[in-house]
């Protein structure tokens, strides 16, 4: 943060020091609970966003809320409401010049409830990446390798940012021989010459995933507006083994545990594709700021279940005495797969409109009004049990926050009780076919001392069934 010093020309022993704040700072009453310069940031050693929020978890996560805690904190870029933290989570650290992590109360002129925590990542002015990750992995005693490519490039120059990134990753296929894994007792003596069920069971699935992503931001400055989009996709395959076809065959002679089709073992395997876009749009509009919002998705997932062999009639043609129980390579016609499909559909919005329409002696009375709309839909079909399912939910939510300042010492009221703040926020979720959750939330924020802030927050909810 640049700094200025200069001497009072009133008064030659007192010397002035000014700060300009970063572009994309908050300008917000309650200060951040944890800062991290780009220092500060180096020194973690994180080699992308997720390995730096894993870092700092403890700062983000809230305990509030019910069931102990909001979820994931809301983010932030230079300071401004984006759609989904696919937008940025591919940006590498060394583009942001400081992470501030601000406590539950600054949700709220957010259009969120008090139970998550705001991090706002304020990005360098300038800054170009181009980026090939190589990684291989392979445990001491083999078996199985992992191996991850990734390509990414990033320019951030004139209020604009342009983000592209392809990421591949590949597990081979591990198996329980490979680890010496105890097979359970067999019903029925096992013949030797049969294959070991333990080659032909998957401990670590065969795995192969690829995702694309295409991100872009553009600051106006004229109009004080800004937009940024994402698209992403993203391909999931995985191949796992359950073993061998096998059956007990008793004749004359004893009976024997068999193992089936060696040439084919039992499959499992699945498709996963992911098409997602969202973006926000911010722009002041009078005494207001204005965002809207928004993140869809779609995730069509296959799965090919591999079914077992009717058997039948090997057990009678060796009850008969027809099939000698030591025949080598028993082969029964493939029975085919069972497959089960799902479509999940989820697309959400958010409107808010932030502002501060009066000053009073405290300074300004902040206010911020959100409505937005969260549905989803699953589609599903199973050939195993034959029938088909179709469930949809839509979350309709609004709200109201006010901040009102009651004394402050920037403003010279009252300050020698230093900085005291009121909020009290108002909301609702309508679930379709289910009722409405009414919720409400009172705060206090007391600031006696520079260095220290006192918070105090009750929050309560009714609900009304449908």
């Amino acid at each position: 943060m640049p700094l200025a010093a200069q001497e009072n020309p009133a008064d030659e022993n007192v010397i002035v020091v000014s700060a300009n704040r970063l572009p994309g700072q908050l300008d917000v009453e309650s200060a951040p609970v944890d800062t991290l310069e780009a220092a500060d940031i180096q020194a973690i050693g994180a080699t992308s966003i997720a390995d730096l929020l894993a870092a700092i978890a403890p700062q983000t996560g809230s305990a509030r809320g019910r069931g102990g805690g909001g979820g994931q904190p809301i983010f932030l870029v230079n300071g401004i409401r984006i759609g989904s933290p696919r937008e940025f989570r591919s940006y590498p650290p060394e583009a942001i010049e400081k992470v501030e992590v601000f406590p539950e109360e600054v949700a709220q002129r957010f259009g969120f409830a008090p139970d998550r925590r705001v991090v706002n990542f304020v990005l360098k002015n300038n800054f170009s990446s181009r980026e090939a990750e190589v990684e291989f992995e392979m445990p001491d005693r083999g078996g199985y390798s992992r191996t991850e490519q990734e390509l990414s490039l990033l320019r951030i120059a004139n209020g604009g940012r342009l983000n592209l990134g392809v990421e591949l990753s590949d597990v081979s296929l591990l198996t329980e021989a490979e680890r010496g894994v105890i097979q359970p007792d067999s019903p029925a003596p096992r013949l030797s010459t049969d294959p070991d069920p333990a080659a032909y069971r998957s401990l670590v699935p065969d795995t192969f995933s690829l995702e694309a992503s295409a991100n872009w931001a553009k600051s106006f400055i004229d109009s004080g507006s800004s937009v940024s989009l994402n698209a992403t996709f993203d391909r999931a395959e995985s191949r796992s083994l359950s073993g061998l076809d096998t059956v007990v065959l008793a004749g004359p002679g004893g009976s024997l545990l068999r193992s089936l089709n060696r040439a084919d073992p039992l499959e499992r395997r699945s498709k996963t594709d992911t098409y997602a876009t969202a973006g926000s749009y911010t722009r002041p509009v009078s005494a207001f700021q204005f965002t809207v919002t928004f993140d869809a998705s779609l995730a069509d997932t296959a799965t090919e279940i591999e079914r077992r062999a009717d058997t039948s009639a090997l057990v009678a043609a060796a009850a008969a005495g027809r099939l000698p129980l030591d025949r080598p390579f028993l082969v029964t016609p493939d029975a085919g797969f069972d497959l089960a499909r799902s479509k999940v559909y989820d697309a959400t919005a958010l409107l808010t409109a932030r502002g501060s329409p009066l000053f009073l002696p405290g300074g300004e009375l902040s206010t911020t009004f959100d409505l937005g709309y969260d549905w989803t839909r699953i589609e599903s079909d199973d050939t195993r049990s034959g029938t088909a399912a179709q469930l949809t939910r839509g979350d309709l939510s609004g709200g109201l926050n006010l901040s009102v300042p009651i004394t402050s010492r920037r403003e010279g009221f009252l300050d020698a009780a230093g900085d005291i703040t009121l909020s009290g926020q108002v909301g609702f979720n309508h679930l379709s076919d289910f009722g409405t959750l009414y919720d409400w939330s009172g705060g206090l924020r007391w600031s006696p001392l520079e260095w220290l802030e006192l918070h105090a927050t009750y929050t309560g909810a009714r609900w009304h069934p449908a």
